[in-house]
């Protein structure tokens, strides 16, 4: 049975190698590029601080809309956890977005070069009623990649740049798994979190076991797109693409910074894993 919040859900980290440790880098702020909650499911956050201060945060929609933001306190070298389903209004359950976290550990009201690289976070996705929990890649922000400086002003898109992921022009190359049935077995779902608007319409290469295609992909949203690879009618009715494989996206030319990533599910798994792929930098 295909997991209620499939919708909501990912597979393949889309990193170059040199960049993967980078993803545990501490900085200002910690940017979560997928989150959700609904039901019983929800995207649980670790925050780990090195120095005392507020931790300002922001939930925003697949469009990048801020829907809800807060702050709490924390001492030093200390781990606190956000869950959202805990955190946010019940009225945004099943509305998947994306979530900043930022310490200002000089409580002078701004994120910016006078605090220090003091927070990380970790995330994972859990779903209890499938027994199951899938890790969630975070991002470092630092304050020079922010739109803003005052957390009062974050009303939409609050990050400029991504210090990890592809950059315009560069080829993300994402895995999946599917075996052709859209309400069992195998499937995948990608999601791509991109800095600025991406084509609506896009077309990225399918390269299965004994074919290569080029096939349509939508991309409705501004900043979060879940792709269900199932529903690519043509990637799953072209012989010898069906099964594993990967997809290639070249990131457009109107979109500075894209990170992707992907959840795999398998009865031969029993459970969600999130996979590495990779970025070429050099296409």
């Amino acid at each position: 049975m295909r997991y209620p919040l499939l919708a909501p859900l990912a597979l393949g980290l889309a990193l170059p190698a040199a960049h993967a440790t980078d993803m545990n880098l501490f900085a200002q702020c910690a940017l979560v590029p997928w989150a959700t909650f609904g039901g019983d499911a929800t995207t649980a956050v670790g925050v780990t601080v090195k120095d005392g201060g507020t931790v300002y945060w922001a939930y925003f929609d697949q469009d990048g809309d801020l829907r809800q933001e807060g702050a709490f306190g924390v001492v030093d070298r200390t781990l606190t956890p956000v869950t959202l389903s805990q955190e946010l209004d019940p009225g945004l359950a099943n509305i998947p977005g994306f979530m900043l976290l930022c310490l200002d550990d000089n409580d002078d009201g701004e994120i910016d070069g006078d605090d220090g690289t003091d927070l990380a976070a970790n995330a994972f996705f859990v779903d209890p009623a499938n027994n199951d929990v899938a890790y969630v890649p975070v991002l470092p922000v630092f304050d020079e990649d922010l739109d803003d400086a005052d957390p009062d002003d974050w009303n939409n898109s609050p990050v400029d740049d991504l210090f990890v992921g592809a950059d315009s022009d560069d080829d993300i190359y994402l895995q999946y798994l599917v075996d052709g049935d859209p309400a069992v077995g195998d499937f995948t779902v990608l999601v791509i979190h991109t800095t600025d608007e991406p084509d609506s319409q896009v077309s990225m290469q399918a390269a299965g076991p004994n074919e290569i295609a080029n096939v349509p992909v939508t991309l409705p949203n501004s900043r979060v797109n879940l792709v269900d690879v199932e529903s690519i009618s043509e990637l799953t009715s072209v012989n010898g693409l069906l099964g594993s494989g990967y997809l290639r996206w070249t990131v457009g030319d109107n979109v500075d910074n894209a990170f992707a990533f992907s959840l795999v599910y398998s009865p031969a798994f029993g459970a969600l894993q999130t996979l590495l792929g990779n970025v070429d930098l050099d296409p």
